[in-house]
Parts: structure tokens; sequence; C-alpha cells
């Protein structure tokens, strides 16, 4: 504000506001590509960060199984959305069709961190830096997806991919999970060395039930 008597050169405007509509004009067409990426980035960091065995695990399934990942990407990438508005429309699950309906961006963006991260691991293979991977595959994505008219695809089958490949490594880990369970289950059997006696030539092997004690063996 200009004191009254001042003098000033040039002109004096009042109401005047400052926005971030300048910079997002300046990026124009380039500013809502520029913030989905960034975001896609950021999440992958974090991603890798709060969970590293999940990421290799992700990246296995994606390199051995590329089919079912794609199979299964497009089975939770269309499943999604429709129980939302299944929930909404139920009344009795309208909190939850609510919330996943507004966290579809953020689990369409967790496939795509994870689909940049296996294509990273293409070019950079473990025991490697797995941040470096991420951003090999994170910088191959952000360039193709700037070309006019791809990157709303790349976005899409970077989403299903991404989906495809953790839903079959959440798969095989269940699997895992239950064929260990199996092998050490509560009251199974324990061959136990019986010593021999002295007429004996060699020591007996004979089965006893085992209790809680052997069940983590």
């Amino acid at each position: 504000m200009a004191a009254p008597g001042a003098r000033v050169d040039g002109d004096v405007r009042e109401g005047v506001t400052f926005t971030f509509r300048a910079p997002i004009e300046a990026l124009g067409a380039f500013a809502p590509w520029l913030a989905v990426w960034s975001s896609v980035l950021a999440l992958g960091l974090l991603l890798l960060l709060g969970g590293p065995r999940a990421a290799d695990a992700i990246s296995s399934a994606a390199h051995g199984s590329p089919w079912p990942s794609v199979g299964w990407g497009f089975a939770v990438f269309l499943v999604l959305p429709l129980a939302g508005v299944i929930g909404v429309f139920s009344l009795v699950l309208l909190p939850l069709g609510l919330g996943l309906l507004l966290s579809l961006f953020l689990l369409y963006s967790v496939g795509l961190s994870w689909s940049a991260f296996a294509l990273g691991r293409v070019l950079w293979h473990e025991p490697r830096s797995r941040v470096l991977a991420l951003l090999i595959g994170w910088v191959i994505l952000t360039a193709v997806a700037a070309i006019p008219f791809v990157g709303g695809v790349v976005w899409v089958a970077g989403a299903v991919f991404g989906l495809g490949a953790g839903t079959v490594a959440i798969w095989r880990a269940r699997g895992a999970a239950s064929r260990a369970g199996g092998r050490h289950r509560q009251g199974g059997k324990m061959p136990v060395m019986i010593p021999a006696a002295a007429d004996e030539p060699e020591p007996m092997i004979v089965e006893r039930e085992m209790g809680e004690e052997g069940a983590g063996l």
C-alpha cells in the first residue's frame, strides 16, 4: 500500500492477489503430466521404504508371470470401481463404497509405481539399488507418457499391470504360507532316536506325537 502523497514510478493496482495460476499457465498442458508423475515417483519411494521385500516379490511376479499379471490386473482395475458403486447404492456399505471410489486414483497410482519398479528391474538387476531401479523405470514411463495422446494409455496400462503383479505376488505369498503351515501343523509326528541295546546292531527310530514344543520345527 502506497502512503498518501508518495511518488511511485509506474502503475499502482489495487485488489491484486497471488495464486498458483501463473506457474500452471506457464507449464500449460504439461502441468497435469508433471503433477501425476511426480506423485507416482513419491508414492513409489514410499512403497520401497515401507516394503522393500514386497516390491521384490511384485517384481518377480511381473517378470515370471506377465500374462497372469495382465489378466488379474484388468480384473482388479474393473472390479474396484464396480465394488465402490455397489457399496454406494447399497446404502449399508455407503462409507466403504465412497472410500473406495475416492481412493481409486491412489490405488491405480500404486499399481503404476509397481510397474515402474518392475520395468526398472529389467535394466537394473538385483541386488543393485531398488531406488535406482525405480528411477530408471519411472523415467522411461514418464518420457513415453509425455507424448501427446499416449499418456493416458501408459497410465492405464501401467496401473493394470502393476495391480495384477501385486495380486499374483499376494497369491503366491498366501500359497507359500499355507504350505509352510501344513508342514509344521500342531499334533504331527516327529521321529525320535532310541539308543540301541547292547545286543542290537543299530538304534531304533520310532515316531512320537509332537506337542506344542515341536510345532515350530
